[in-house]
């Protein structure tokens, strides 16, 4: 069963248009080189031909200069810049508490505990104030990068979260085009997943060209940061 609409759009919104042209033009050049690999997984002419009128009407929508401004301020994309940074942070944290407590594997654990960083944007705000409140009172954690800084920016990252919500789009009703942007960009998005999966299947025996089949290039591109949420520099342990 296809996706349908609404879940597209909605997908889209959620990311910027440039970085997915970036994204494609990479993602293309991969599959010009496998092209015969990829045909035994389903990726022949007509997946090539659609990544390529996909590209161009998402390269369409990001010219448009009154699209790609309300874009930028788009609250489903603040919130996923800062949904992005808070993930960061709270890798970094827990590998603190891990460093900190090595030998220690119960103390260690607790920087683990809850629920995967990916689940929703609910259960990661929670997680970072609770690892926060870790750090805090943990005397080690300084040693290895956990610094007031360090400490104050995921501290203010879930505060940021709390306050933009789970569901952040506009209730007001949008042009047409602008959704029909967002379409666009949605559809791109699951199609590069999609080869993604077919160029990591023809690789399966070679990770290293598999893991070429990524998004990299995207989330590289997302953007500033999110207006409001904190800036700091990554932990590192000291001296």
């Amino acid at each position: 069963m296809g996706r349908d609409r609404e879940e597209i759009v909605r997908a889209g919104g959620r990311l910027r248009g440039k970085g997915l042209v970036a994204q494609a033009a990479a993602t293309a050049r991969l599959l010009a080189r496998d092209r015969k690999a990829l045909a035994e997984f389903g990726v022949g002419r007509d997946a090539l031909d659609r990544l390529a009128t996909l590209r161009r009407a998402v390269e369409k929508g990001a010219r448009n200069r009154a699209l790609a401004a309300a874009e930028a301020q788009s609250p489903a994309i603040v919130q996923g810049r800062a949904v992005a940074e808070a993930k960061t942070w709270l890798r970094q944290a827990i590998l603190v508490g891990e460093m900190a407590h090595d030998g220690e594997p119960e103390r260690a654990a607790d920087y683990r505990a809850g629920p995967k960083i990916g689940t929703s944007v609910h259960w990661l705000t929670e997680k970072v104030s609770r690892v926060v409140d870790l750090l805090r009172g943990d005397p080690a954690a300084p040693l290895f990068g956990a610094t007031p800084a360090f400490i104050g920016r995921g501290d203010a990252l879930a505060s940021f979260l709390t306050g933009t919500g789970s569901s952040p789009q506009d209730a007001v009703a949008r042009p047409q085009e602008a959704e029909d942007y967002d379409s666009a960009k949605g559809e791109i998005y699951f199609h590069l997943k999609q080869l993604n999966r077919a160029g990591r299947a023809a690789h399966a025996g070679d990770p290293v060209r598999a893991g070429a089949y990524n998004l990299l290039v995207l989330q590289r591109k997302a953007g500033p940061k999110a207006q409001g949420a904190p800036r700091g520099r990554p932990a590192g342990r000291r001296g």
